[in-house]
């Protein structure tokens, strides 16, 4: 399987049902109520969430034809470059409205300290 397949069986299509696509992604087994206090700030933006996705992969699937091509260095590193820019605006969507519906707005303290949490360790990982 290649990078494309790869990267385009991870996205759920907007005919996907939703159990399907949960159950894709891991979140089987999780609580409804969970799952909407985790994700509902994306459910609210989903269409345009995965817009943005669709528009990567797209930059993605580029590359891939650059390479195979084999179309010179600068125009390679200009579609990486774009691919990388877009990934990383997809990334500051998800921060701030993670930051803004679980860390600043969260239903109680608790529930905000794990989502601060959770937020140090994706930015950790992120900046690896």
């Amino acid at each position: 399987m290649g990078l494309i397949e790869i990267v385009t069986s991870a996205i759920p299509q907007p005919s996907a049902p939703l159990a399907e696509a949960h159950a894709r992604i891991g979140w089987g087994s999780m609580l409804p109520a969970r799952k909407a206090a985790m994700m509902g700030h994306t459910i609210r933006d989903r269409t345009k969430l995965l817009a943005r996705v669709r528009r990567i992969v797209g930059q993605c699937e580029a590359i891939a034809l650059a390479l195979e091509g084999e179309r010179g260095c600068s125009e390679t590193l200009q579609l990486i470059a774009g691919a990388r820019g877009a990934m990383n605006g997809l990334m500051a969507e998800v921060l701030e409205q993670h930051l803004r519906t679980h860390v600043l707005d969260g239903a109680s303290p608790r529930s905000r300290d794990e989502a601060a949490g959770e937020l140090i360790d994706v930015v950790r990982a992120y900046l690896k």
